[in-house]
């Protein structure tokens, strides 16, 4: 799918509109260059040439965006409650993340907050391949 992506972003029309969906994905976990450089991208003329370099960017934020509920055969669920047990002894930030999640209860996240989330199920002490 990324090469789809890569490859329909030659059309202008596509590569903006695109950008302006990623942007405005709910439950995101844009960082705030991303979510700046995708609403700038989403305003550029009709006559603007994306580069490959951008195409690329927009292709490795799609990567981003893909939806996990599960890893190794672990559910995502079952992940934040592991963590939430032990949120005490995460970083303060790594906590907040937690206990986000747990009030949130989602049956699914993001793949960078997958990644996170795996980091600190093996801080838990849990045993989980990493995620590719």
């Amino acid at each position: 799918m990324r090469t789809d992506i890569f490859e329909r972003s030659k059309d202008g029309n596509f590569f903006r509109k695109f950008a302006l969906e990623l942007r405005d994905l709910p439950s995101s976990d844009w960082t705030e260059w991303e979510w700046y450089w995708l609403g700038e991208m989403a305003r550029k003329r009709d006559d603007y040439k994306f580069s490959e370099t951008e195409r690329a960017k927009l292709t490795q934020i799609y990567s981003f965006s893909r939806l996990c509920s599960d890893h190794d055969g672990v559910t995502v669920a079952e992940m934040i409650r592991v963590c939430h047990r032990y949120y005490c002894d995460f970083g303060e930030e790594d906590a907040d993340f937690i206990v986000a999640l747990h009030d949130s209860q989602p049956s699914s996240v993001r793949i960078r907050e997958l990644r996170r989330l795996v980091g600190l199920y093996e801080v838990a002490g849990e045993i989980i391949s990493d995620v590719a």
